[in-house]
């Protein structure tokens, strides 16, 4: 036996095989007649004692190959678009960021998708430059970078099932980050223009790369949005996340004033009602003028979404401080929940009702200065409530506002002696998970030994009467409450003795 002769002729049916497999992919060996044609060709590249080898090679290749294509074609409803090879289609239809496009809108594009390949080091994206057009990564891996200089740094690394340029190519902006391959990298490419056809005539499209950026943005302290400046705002770092919005701390350009950020997530951009609740905070937040309330800068529109500037607070929000030190004294307690009444006596004589009052939605500083916040869900005193989607937090809402039957100063009232009573004490006043326990609960006002040791008598009445399940007894005189409003620096000291570590706090 010749070994050396061997070896040669399995290389040359190994390169053969690879050509046939490369033509299938590209969508030329689909038939059977195709098949057929060319496979006189292939046997007649190898000796004649060969080709009963190379036959049968070709045989297990394509089983596999059709294989494949068969189970690709069942994840796709039994179809491959007509001229896209089983490849293109597979990278297409099994990437995630795409999964909410009709079969259609994945037909589109991987009919006029284009194979890329890179080299090691070399450059997908360039900050600065708006991206040429959108990359689906098939292999290989890619580093993003983000920075100058000392602060240049990795910020993420994507591979295969990975897209690329989508937030350039939604917003019209230049490309926050760089993209560079970390290894050599082989992608589906399709041209901006292209993009945009399509984007014209499918809403689809913008719908599926508005949730891709939802995911990407708030994902991490420092993302795509980093760095930028928007509407005279130098965003410096994300500070917070919801399921809605995802908060920055920025600088105002021109005076150098720390602000928060607060931008709707760009999944809900073709959401009306979403839409409208976000300006309507902006716009009640334009009536409000107090110390005890989170101040509105300025709304505006940018990066195809909206923005809110609000009050950029340095310190924590009462969930994490009760978290860190539990029950609050019953001095302190007073004077905090003295500045809270002060802020919600202001909301309602301007006619604003804040509707998701709770420990997380008010804000101290280290000067020991309260601040109420997120007015998302708030609303003017009897506006008609359009639909019949609760809002709220429920375990601080009344009975009413959870069965969604009378809106009014009244529920604020119930919500503020919740977060009363879980100051004293330490612990939520209602904590049943299920809705019908939780509604059980509420229907029976708790004893005044669950509001903490250090609440006198006084204080203990006036969360009894905002906590009654009937409207008609519920009583709670804000003003006269207002009256105990200080600082409370001893509170901030307490956290500073206790090693505790603020979140960035905001409005």
């Amino acid at each position: 036996m010749n070994l050396t002769r061997d070896a040669q002729a399995a290389a040359q049916i190994d390169a053969i095989c690879d050509a046939v497999e490369a033509e299938f992919r590209a969508g030329e060996l689909v038939s059977d007649q195709q098949w057929s044609s060319r496979a006189e060709d292939w046997l007649s590249r190898v000796e004649p004692k060969r080709r009963d080898w190379l036959s049968q090679e070709l045989q297990a290749l394509r089983d596999d190959l059709i294989g494949q294509s068969t189970n690709a074609e069942s994840a796709s409803g039994g179809v491959i678009p007509k001229g896209v090879a089983v490849s293109t289609w597979r990278a297409v239809h099994s990437c995630p960021a795409l999964q909410d496009l009709t079969f259609n809108a994945r037909s589109q594009l991987a009919t006029q998708m284009q194979p890329a390949a890179f080299d090691a080091d070399q450059s997908l994206l360039r900050a600065g430059s708006p991206a040429p057009g959108l990359f689906l990564l098939t292999e290989g891996s890619v580093e993003v970078i983000c920075g100058e200089g000392p602060d240049r740094q990795v910020i993420d690394v994507d591979g295969p099932g990975g897209v690329l340029g989508e937030m350039s190519l939604l917003t019209g902006y230049p490309c926050s980050a760089d993209v560079r391959a970390a290894s050599p990298v082989k992608a589906l490419f399709l041209p901006a223009p292209a993009l945009r056809q399509l984007r014209e005539t499918r809403d689809e499209f913008d719908l599926a790369f508005s949730r891709l950026v939802s995911q990407r943005l708030g994902a991490r302290h420092r993302d795509a949005l980093c760095g930028k400046n928007l509407h005279g705002y130098l965003l410096q770092r994300c500070v917070g996340t919801g399921a809605m919005g995802v908060v920055y701390r920025a600088e105002q350009v021109s005076d150098r004033t720390t602000v928060a950020l607060k931008m709707l997530r760009h999944r809900f951009v073709a959401s009306p009602n979403v839409v409208n609740r976000f300006q309507q905070e902006a716009a009640l937040l334009q009536r409000l003028q107090h110390d005890n309330i989170i101040s509105l800068r300025d709304h505006f529109v940018a990066f195809h979404t909206r923005f809110i500037a609000l009050d950029y607070y340095d310190g924590a929000d009462l969930r994490s401080v009760l978290s860190q030190l539990g029950a609050i004294p019953g001095a302190t307690a007073r004077a905090i929940l003295g500045q809270i009444a002060a802020g919600l006596r202001h909301a309602h004589q301007c006619g604003v009702l804040h509707l998701d009052l709770k420990p997380a939605n008010v804000l101290v500083n280290r000067a020991g200065h309260i601040a109420i916040t997120d007015f998302g869900l708030s609303r003017l005193v009897g506006a008609e409530q359009t639909d019949r989607t609760l809002v709220g937090t429920p375990a601080y809402m009344p009975p009413e506002q959870f069965l969604m039957t009378d809106i009014g100063a009244h529920c604020d009232w119930y919500a503020f002696g919740c977060v009363a009573a879980e100051l004293l004490s330490g612990n939520r006043l209602f904590d049943a998970n299920q809705s019908s326990a939780l509604l059980d609960q509420k229907f029976q006002p708790p004893e005044s030994g669950r509001f903490g040791s250090s609440t006198d008598e006084a204080l203990a009445e006036c969360i009894r009467s905002a906590l009654q399940p009937v409207i008609a007894d519920r009583r709670l005189d804000l003003g006269h409450i207002a009256a105990w409003s200080r600082p409370v620096p001893e509170l901030t000291s307490r956290l500073a003795e206790s090693s505790f570590q603020p979140p960035d706090t905001v409005g």
